[in-house]
């Protein structure tokens, strides 16, 4: 029988808890606050010296809030594994202090060295707390499409609100000859958000000349997080560090990939940011020799890094007013730039399963000529290539050559030229040629790649080359009178057909409605210019004839919602406004029709 004393000690505890995790929040908030105005600012607010005493009790508070909850923990050793990331973090402060004291502080003031660890400390420790949010929400049960759109409007808000902050832009000089280059509306700064968020690359601002290095970083933050996610990026995240990916978690993110089987969605939630990590790093080096002879090697670092998670992430993004109109040139744009694109519109199930028939070979391989004989558990069966990555890789190929080959007909451009447009077309927004003089042909050639984009699970938009394959296959079934539709000796599913009929005409119904909504709003453009301007939105392409520069603070809101429902993918706003609805039971007679 328990002691009578226990059960009002542990009510007591767990109402001290509560009142730790409200005066938690609101120290958090603090810091925060705190932060962003001594960084947001070029003349900071508050006294500056009124933040760092600030910050200081807010980390006193953090330690003191740890202290307490071992405390009153029941299993103090649970506990302590359970906040061993905290703990790691503490003893880092406490070396970079010791190591600050040995060297005497030669880099800095005592004072300066300190408040930039205490400021370092609290900035990851709101990480881990957002990570911890982030677990929370996966694990609510909630339907994903619903937590997907959540996320992404949290970045944006986010997002745009850092890009008001004065350090996001120029900072103001006497005689400025670009005075509106210091101020920033509402409406630009949600535009930019959004566009990058949903890695589209419409821009009615320069990025290169508009931004600060502070703005600008925002806006990479916004595409990184936009195309992978900031939910995969926490989960993945707290897997590294050890943390076990609970049932719901999994089922959550077991939709967002399309990935049958639950135990591998850890292992591919790891592969996913572990290789986007890779090849935009790997992209980076390859673009440290291709900007102008002027920059500095700093320089070429941040432009290079910025660049090549653009490209990877098919933002489309640029730090040049011209885009790569500059540097068509060479070499570098064609063997850098198209292959980060690709992989990043083939989607991560299909580079996952790309890896394993690799790697799987090279262990074949290993073992057959060295002879060399491993254990059963670690010899699994041998992966094969799925119908997801058949489709995905040989409709992105046939999209490009035939897109290259219409493009030297109807757009009149050279090979090169040609070729860039065609893959950057379907999602990226980059350009090597003015598209505004692009003959009529080609400005439709490349409106129709961007509708179709790329493939799904990836970071590009359109309704996805497997929504256009099912639909070819569908209708060469019909042609050849087959009951089934067939793809690679495999019968596609009647719910696989249903859903691309499905995702085509809502994605022409949203590109149709935005393009009218936008012809109110820009009255006296052509229906050509309109209809590309809204495709590129739609497709989260970024690309434009130059109507974005003229667009009405009505047409800016327009795109806005057309970026973010075509990135989200109009069937999975519907599914998520519709996701509590439940199935019919009952099914009505069926009836002919006369089709065609």
């Amino acid at each position: 029988m328990p002691h009578p004393l226990l059960v009002p000690r542990e009510l007591a505890y767990r109402r001290l808890r509560r009142l730790l995790s409200v005066a938690m929040t609101i120290a958090a908030l603090a810091a925060l606050f705190s932060l962003l105005c001594e960084y947001g600012f070029y003349y900071p607010p508050v006294p500056v010296k009124w933040l760092h005493t600030l910050q200081i009790a807010i980390l006193a508070y953090f330690l003191l809030d740890k202290l307490i909850r071992l405390l009153i923990s029941s299993n103090r050793w649970a506990y302590v594994k359970h906040i061993w990331p905290h703990l790691a973090l503490i003893a880092l402060v406490v070396a970079a202090i010791f190591l600050a004291r040995r060297l005497g502080y030669h880099f800095a003031s005592a004072g300066m060295v300190y408040i930039t660890i205490v400021q370092a400390y609290i900035l990851v420790l709101l990480g881990l707390n957002l990570l911890r949010l982030n677990i929370r929400l996966s694990e609510s049960g909630l339907p994903p499409a619903r937590l997907l759109i959540i996320s992404f409007l949290v970045v944006i808000i986010c997002g745009a609100g850092l890009l008001l902050l004065p350090r996001a832009l120029p900072r103001p000089t006497p005689g400025d000859p670009q005075p509106q280059n210091t101020r920033i509306t509402i409406a630009d700064s949600l535009f930019t958000a959004v566009s990058a968020t949903c890695v589209t690359g419409l821009v009615v601002r320069d990025t290169g000349q508009g931004f600060s290095t502070f703005g600008q970083i925002v806006i990479l933050a916004m595409i990184q997080l936009g195309a992978l996610g900031i939910m995969m990026f926490g989960t993945t995240f707290a897997l590294m560090i050890g943390r076990t990916m609970g049932l719901r978690e999994g089922t959550f993110y077991q939709g967002l990939l399309s990935e049958g089987i639950l135990g591998k969605i850890a292992r591919m939630l790891k592969f996913i940011l572990i290789t986007t990590l890779l090849l935009e790093a790997l992209g980076a080096v390859c673009l440290l020799s291709l900007w102008p002879d002027d920059f500095s090697g700093s320089q070429r670092v941040y432009y290079s890094i910025f660049h090549a998670i653009s490209a990877f992430c098919n933002a489309g993004f640029g730090l040049f007013t011209n885009s790569l109109r500059s540097f068509a040139g060479s070499w570098r744009v064609y063997a850098v730039f198209c292959p980060l694109i690709i992989i990043g519109g083939l989607g991560f199930p299909v580079l996952y399963n790309i890896a394993r028939m690799f790697f799987s070979g090279l262990l074949n391989r290993f073992r057959r000529h060295r002879k060399f004989v491993l254990g059963a558990e670690l010899a699994p069966a041998r992966p094969r290539f799925t119908l997801q990555t058949k489709l995905a890789v040989t409709t992105s190929l046939a999209l490009i050559v035939l897109g290259t080959l219409a493009l030297l007909l109807l757009g009149r451009c050279t090979l090169p030229a040609a070729f860039f447009q065609s893959v950057t077309a379907r999602t990226a927004g980059f350009n090597t040629i003015v598209i505004k003089d692009l003959p009529p042909g080609g400005q439709f050639l490349l409106t129709a790649l961007m509708v179709v984009g790329g493939s799904p699970a990836s970071t590009a938009g359109g309704f996805k080359t497997i929504t256009l394959a099912v639909l070819v296959l569908s209708a060469w079934a019909t042609l050849r009178r087959r009951d089934n539709v067939e793809a690679f000796g495999r019968t596609l599913a009647l719910e696989t057909l249903r859903r691309a009929g499905a995702l085509l005409i809502l994605f022409l119904a949203l590109l149709v409605v935005v393009t009218l909504a936008l012809s109110l709003a820009q009255p006296g453009e052509s229906l050509a210019e309109l209809l590309f301007e809204s495709a590129s939105a739609c497709g989260t392409v970024g690309l434009s004839t130059g109507l974005t520069a003229r667009l009405t603070t009505a047409g800016k809101y327009i795109l806005m919602v057309g970026m973010f429902l075509g990135r989200l993918g109009p069937l999975t706003f519907l599914v998520a406004v519709s996701a509590r609805r439940r199935p019919a039971r009952y099914d009505y007679p069926s009836e002919p029709l006369v089709i065609g």
